[in-house]
């Protein structure tokens, strides 16, 4: 339901580097981009959900998985890390190693939506493999733009995720209760994902850019930040903001909600089972 609005937010984030929808204008707002892409076709909206579809499966189960692995270690607070602090330096790992794992199917995706045509995930990938002559530059190729994409993640994972765990067992301590509730967590999730999103965001939208660009020598990430900075402002690294706080802000607070809750429910069966058969 919410994939229009992701393209809608990965084509506000290339204007200016590259033409979309077919305009030579690099200052659409959301209203015409919606237009544009009704004007390609109603299902063209859709446009890349299918490969999106298939990374965020894998990429929220190895996210939380890491998360909780790495809090139920607690290799820092035995060394006098304070367990808040822990909380957000975890978070900031686990972004760093989802988003590394995750980049080149994150490339591919950005490559469908904004292309002007139909495009699929095997001529995608052949697309992006061609792009190189040399093979040993054809595997970094998938990683074009991971450098402010891996910078801005930990930072972003930091306070999304360290921050939804350090006020989910705030609320349950003062509260003295084992959970919130569904709806509190999901207001925490969606809160925390609002506060990241709007401290990294100049990050998401150079990624974006650079993952787009078929130009060889395209610039380096300072350099577009700089160069969006000069075109635009402040406001040019938020292009695309609204869009994307309106599908990543529920989306990420309903997640933490579903999450807490049926962890609460796994630890919940795990002792029933441990205390009545051993």
């Amino acid at each position: 339901m919410t994939a229009p609005l992701d393209r809608v937010k990965t084509l506000l984030q290339v204007q200016g580097q590259q033409r979309i929808l077919g305009s030579a204008q690099g200052n659409l707002t959301a209203r015409q981009v919606f237009r544009g892409m009704y004007a390609e076709g109603f299902w063209t909206m859709w446009r890349g959900n299918g490969v999106n579809c298939l990374k965020i499966f894998p990429e929220t189960a190895i996210r939380y998985s890491i998360f909780e692995a790495l809090n139920s270690v607690r290799m820092l607070s035995h060394v006098g890390v304070p367990r808040n602090v822990e909380y957000l330096l975890n978070g900031g790992l686990t972004g760093f190693l989802v988003q590394f794992v995750m980049f080149p199917v994150e490339l591919v995706k950005t490559r469908i939506m904004t292309s002007s045509g139909p495009l699929s995930i095997y001529p995608a990938l052949r697309e992006i493999w061609s792009e190189e002559d040399a093979l040993l530059r054809k595997i970094p190729k998938f990683y074009r733009g991971a450098g402010p994409a891996l910078f801005g993640v930990v930072p972003f994972a930091a306070l999304e995720l360290g921050s939804c765990k350090i006020v989910t067992e705030t609320f349950c301590r003062v509260m003295d209760t084992r959970s919130p509730g569904f709806w509190s967590l999901t207001l925490i999730g969606l809160c925390s994902q609002m506060v990241a999103m709007t401290a990294t965001y100049p990050f998401r939208l150079v990624t974006c850019q650079l993952q787009a660009s078929k130009d060889r020598q395209s610039q380096g990430g300072y350099q577009l930040l700089k160069a969006v900075w000069r075109r635009e402002g402040y406001r040019g690294w938020y292009r695309g903001y609204l869009a994307n706080a309106m599908k990543a802000g529920p989306a990420t607070g309903i997640t933490w909600g579903v999450f807490s809750t049926a962890k609460v429910q796994y630890d919940c069966i795990q002792k029933y089972y441990y205390d009545n058969y051993g």
